[in-house]
This record gives structure tokens, C-alpha cells and sequence, in this order.
């Protein structure tokens, strides 16, 4: 059973092991899925909870919010980026980080390309259903989303064919083919 807490705390017990999972209230929801991270007391990083019933689904590591395309999680940790089939819960293909950085944020997926920033100040675009690189730009600062604090959280977004990407103490717009 699962229950939604007025302080944001997210629990999910299995009743046949008896492991309880606590995490706060970054939470994701797709395809009857709820995609929990920060998890206390869990041997991965992120769980998913069936949203029917509260059953647990499967596991995940991610340090940052998961995007979805199609069949397609897309999680992100500071060295790797990771597309996961969700219906059969294996690695359709990963993504390094560049040498000498790592990714820095959420990723954001447009018309099938998924786009991450990284310590160095690199936006990256990957084609979600192969992994490709299609695209790459320096920015120069930082891309950053702190996710931990309880403040707006910030992070790139999309809309009307702009990318805007907070890099540093700038706010940056990419034009994209729509």
C-alpha cells in the first residue's frame, strides 16, 4: 500500500517481504506507472508503483526526474544517461558522459530527441529510439536543476520550438526543428 503525506512523503510497503520505501515527493507519473526517487531504506535509487493498486512494479537509479517517449523511460545518473523499455524493463542503449564531465540535470524529450546538460556547460540531444547523438552545443556555463531543495525547481523546458535551458545565471533559448 502507498499513501501520499501532507509532508510530501511518499511510502510504499511490499507486504510479502516487508520492506517499506520512503521517499519525498519527486515523483513521476506514466502509463499507470508512479516513477519514485530518493528512496530510504531501497536498494535502488527509484521504485515504480502501480497506480492502481499501490503494488511495486520494479526499481530504477536515477539522480534526477525521468522523461518518457513511447515505450521509453529515459533515466539519468552523473555518468550515464539510460533508456529503459519500460514493458520489458530492459536497456535499449546508453549514453557516457563526455570525458571530464558529467550530466547535470533532468533530461527533456522533444518530438523523440532527448536533451541533457551537463557540468561543462554542454547540451547534448540523443535520439530516443537508438541513442544517437544528434545534436550538441556549448554553452560555456554550467546546465543546472536543483531537485533538492524546496524551492521552483529549475530545469530545461520546451515550447513553441525553443529549448530554454538555464546555464549558469543565464537563461539560454535553442531553436529546434518542430
Amino acid at each position: 500500500m502507498y499513501a501520499r503525506r501532507p509532508t510530501g512523503l511518499i511510502r510504499q510497503r511490499d507486504n510479502r517481504t516487508g520492506i517499506t520505501a520512503a521517499a519525498d515527493e519527486k515523483a513521476a507519473v506514466y502509463e499507470g506507472l508512479v516513477y519514485v526517487r530518493n528512496l530510504v531504506g531501497y536498494s535502488t535509487s527509484g521504485i515504480t508503483i502501480n497506480s492502481a493498486d499501490g503494488t511495486l512494479a520494479g526499481s530504477f537509479n536515477s539522480d534526477y526526474s525521468s522523461a518518457f517517449w513511447d515505450n521509453t523511460a529515459i533515466y539519468t545518473q552523473a555518468e550515464m544517461l539510460t533508456a529503459v523499455d519500460i514493458s520489458t524493463e530492459t536497456t535499449a542503449w546508453t549514453a557516457p558522459a563526455p570525458a571530464g564531465e558529467n550530466y547535470s540535470c533532468a533530461p527533456i524529450i522533444v518530438n523523440g530527441v532527448a536533451y541533457v546538460g551537463t557540468t561543462a556547460g554542454n547540451v547534448l540531444a540523443y535520439a530516443t529510439g537508438g541513442g544517437e547523438n544528434v545534436f550538441s552545443i556549448a554553452l560555456g556555463q554550467a546546465i543546472s536543476s536543483y531537485e533538492y531543495f524546496s524551492v521552483p525547481v529549475a530545469g530545461m523546458t520546451a515550447g513553441n520550438g525553443l529549448l530554454v535551458v538555464p546555464a549558469g545565471n543565464q537563461v539560454v533559448a535553442l531553436q529546434y526543428n518542430v
